[in-house]
């Protein structure tokens, strides 16, 4: 296992994680010649396989930046893996639509990535923030109400339905 090049480093994820190439291949949802080409190195551009190294280092928890350069440490934490990870919890719940999410997530370029994490933060404030006005005025909020107040930019919910109340904190959050 030659841990210089993105095969060896998969193939060290795959054997911390005691599994067969099939078997980590069935895990990743990927056929198993692909790990074999991967950790042979036989790929002529292995940065064609972006997608198959964020599911790695979701599924596994390892580091996304040493599967692809080899710095740091396997198991070393960056804020995008920390995400893929979470994500990778909740999709063991196999939900569609989180299913569906985590697809568009891993297909995404770190800027994007880190992009839509600072818009996720700055959704779940604005969340936070419409559940402590509820909480004072006793009635529940809608995303329009939300949006009316200044809260949200309209725009953008324009493509969202528009109609669903937000989560109540004490029976409607999802554990």
């Amino acid at each position: 296992m030659d841990l210089s090049t993105i095969g060896g480093r998969v193939w060290a994820v795959r054997a911390d994680a005691g599994l067969s190439r099939r078997a980590f291949a069935e895990r990743l949802g990927c056929p198993e010649v692909e790990i074999a080409n991967v950790e042979y190195n036989k790929l002529k551009k292995p940065e064609q396989k972006e997608s198959l190294y964020r599911s790695i280092a979701a599924e596994f928890g390892v580091s996304l930046d040493w599967i692809k350069t080899g710095k740091g440490d396997m198991h070393g934490a960056d804020p995008r893996d920390e995400i893929a990870i979470a994500f990778g919890e909740l999709a063991a719940r196999h939900d569609p639509v989180i299913d569906g999410f985590i697809q568009f997530l891993r297909s995404r370029t770190p800027d994007q990535l880190d992009l839509i994490v600072t818009q996720l933060r700055e959704c779940v404030a604005c969340i936070e923030q419409a559940q402590d006005e509820k909480k004072r005025q006793g009635n529940p909020l809608t995303l329009p109400k939300v949006a009316a107040r200044g809260a949200v930019d309209p725009e953008s919910l324009m493509a969202a339905n528009t109609d669903v109340p937000l989560p109540d904190l004490e029976s409607d959050i999802i554990p």
